[in-house]
């Protein structure tokens, strides 16, 4: 099931991405460091999949959405186009900049995030 794209970021979905929508990508990435994220992004590494073959760290990626209100209020929007570029460029132009290098501006690291966050949605969606 494809959700529908985000309306423009309002002042209080700009508030719902900053505080859980960017914590929860932050999450998904920041076990890379740029060297594995380049060869995850040549090797087309699925996230979900890796991590589904480590329960252990799959449980503790899950564990943080069972603490926010993940499920109803970002869950529907975080995987728009325009919750991920806002991602890119605010939230990781500033906490991450060698990967917002990475991914701003080489259209397949930034397709392979945008896939990655569409399959973890999708996977959350299902389970």
């Amino acid at each position: 099931m494809s959700m529908p794209e985000l309306a423009p970021l309002t002042s209080h979905n700009v508030k719902l991405a900053k505080t859980i929508a960017a914590p929860f990508i932050f999450k998904m990435i920041n076990n890379f460091t740029l060297e594995t994220l380049d060869q995850a992004i040549r090797n087309n590494t699925n996230i979900i999949e890796t991590l589904k073959l480590n329960p252990e760290a799959l449980e503790r990626f899950l564990m943080i959405l069972r603490i926010v209100p993940f499920y109803k209020k970002v869950l529907p929007c975080i995987r728009s186009k325009e919750w991920v570029e806002w991602f890119v460029n605010n939230e990781l132009k500033t906490k991450k900049p060698d990967f917002y290098m990475r991914i701003a501006y080489d259209e397949g690291a930034y397709t392979w995030l945008y896939r990655n966050i569409e399959a973890i949605t999708n996977y959350l969606e299902d389970n």
